[in-house]
């Protein structure tokens, strides 16, 4: 399981968004398909723009409580002080993925900043297996459906979408 934590400043734009999973997923050498989900806080879950990219993924977005925020705080790598006085976490992007994919995750990546959003990966070492030399995880999402698809083209198309 691979798991995009997020971050973002109020209003953050979805674009934003896409642009801190797409560097993210750079620096880890992998592509898009591999993402099980996309995290962040409950909290954060109403800015528009995560919203927004997770559907322009295909993922599922889940919402991480405070408690669980917390209880993977001692597991991120970075700390920054206004984000943790905000969040109640050193870091946001890294608490929610850490959160997310469970209590054995690890980080991939550290939270990467691009414009008014931040990323980072975490991965269940136990969930993760390679397939044909490429990195993957053991449960990998089904292909999305023809209307699935063309929503994805539309929102592409859109100038709105990542």
């Amino acid at each position: 399981m691979i798991v995009a934590g997020i971050g973002c400043r109020k209003n953050a734009s979805a674009t934003d968004v896409a642009a801190a999973i797409h560097a993210a997923l750079a620096r880890a050498a992998l592509q898009p398909q591999a993402l099980d989900a996309i995290a962040t806080s409950g909290v954060k879950g109403a800015e528009p723009g995560i919203a927004a990219a997770a559907a322009h993924f295909g993922l599922p977005l889940v919402l991480v409580s405070q408690g669980d925020l917390a209880a993977a705080d001692g597991r991120t790598a970075t700390r920054s002080e206004r984000v943790l006085a905000l969040t109640g976490v050193a870091s946001l992007a890294e608490a929610a993925a850490l959160a997310a994919g469970g209590p054995q995750a690890r980080l991939l990546t550290p939270r990467i900043v691009s414009g008014g959003a931040t990323c980072a990966l975490a991965h269940d070492p136990e969930k993760w297996v390679p397939v044909f030399g490429k990195r993957s995880c053991s449960n990998n999402r089904p292909e999305q459906d023809d209307d699935s698809k063309k929503s994805h083209r539309a929102l592409a198309g859109s100038g709105d979408a990542p």
